[in-house]
C-alpha cells in the first residue's frame, strides 16, 4: 500500500465504531509526547514516532511485561524498545528470543511480522488475554506486507489495527474480530 492510499483510506476518530478503538486512538495514538522525550530517543524521525507510541500504549494499557524479538543486527526502534522502554515505564524487560514459553510471558510484545507469526506457529499460548503485539515497518517492503495480510486475515487475531509505520495486534476476548486502517 503506498502513502497516499492509505491517506484516502485510513480512518480517523470521526467515523470509528468501535468504543476501544476510538479511545485507542484519541488517548493513545493523537496526544503528542514531550520534545525532551523524542530528542533523548537517539533515534531517526520514523522510529521516534513509533518509540513514543509504544511508551504511551504500554503506559496508558499499564502493560507491565515488555518482550522484543528482533533478528541479529537490527537497530532503530526494536532495539531502543528492547533496551530503553522498561526503563522508561519502570517496568521489567520481559525475555528476548526463544526464551518466551510461560503463556503470560509478555503484556507488550514488540516484533517483525515474520517472528511474530513463527512465535504464533510454535506456541500460540504465549498470546494471552490482554497481549498486545506491535509489529512495526509492515508498509517498508512487499514481503512485509504480505506478511502483514496473513496476520490480519488469522481470526484468532482479535483486533488488527494498521498505522501504516507499524501495525497492532490485541488479544482481548472481550472484542469481536476487526480490522482497522487508521491514519494518524
Amino acid at each position: 500500500m503506498n502513502a497516499l492510499t492509505y491517506l484516502l483510506a485510513g480512518k480517523t476518530q470521526y467515523n470509528l465504531h468501535s468504543p476501544f478503538v476510538f479511545g485507542l486512538y484519541t488517548e493513545v495514538l493523537l496526544p503528542r509526547v514531550s520534545p525532551s522525550f523524542l530528542q533523548t530517543c537517539g533515534l531517526s524521525l520514523r522510529d521516534r514516532r513509533n518509540a513514543a507510541f509504544m511508551y504511551k500504549l504500554a503506559d496508558h494499557y499499564g502493560l507491565k511485561k515488555i518482550l522484543v524479538r528482533k533478528k541479529p543486527n537490527v537497530s532503530g526502534v526494536l532495539e531502543w524498545a528492547e533496551e530503553k522502554l522498561p526503563q522508561l515505564l519502570g517496568t521489567e524487560a520481559g525475555v528476548s528470543g526463544n526464551d518466551c514459553k510461560s503463556p503470560f510471558c509478555a503484556s507488550l510484545m514488540i516484533c517483525d511480522a515474520e517472528s511474530f507469526l513463527s512465535m504464533k506457529k510454535e506456541n500460540s499460548e504465549i498470546f494471552s488475554h490482554g497481549t498486545v503485539v506491535v509489529v512495526p515497518d509492515i508498509h517498508v517492503f512487499s514481503a512485509s506486507e504480505r506478511l502483514w495480510e496473513t496476520i490480519t486475515n488469522d481470526t484468532s487475531n482479535i483486533l488488527t489495527i494498521d498505522v501504516y509505520t507499524m501495525g497492532m495486534v490485541f488479544f482481548r476476548e472481550e472484542l469481536s474480530v476487526q480490522r482497522f486502517l487508521l491514519r494518524v
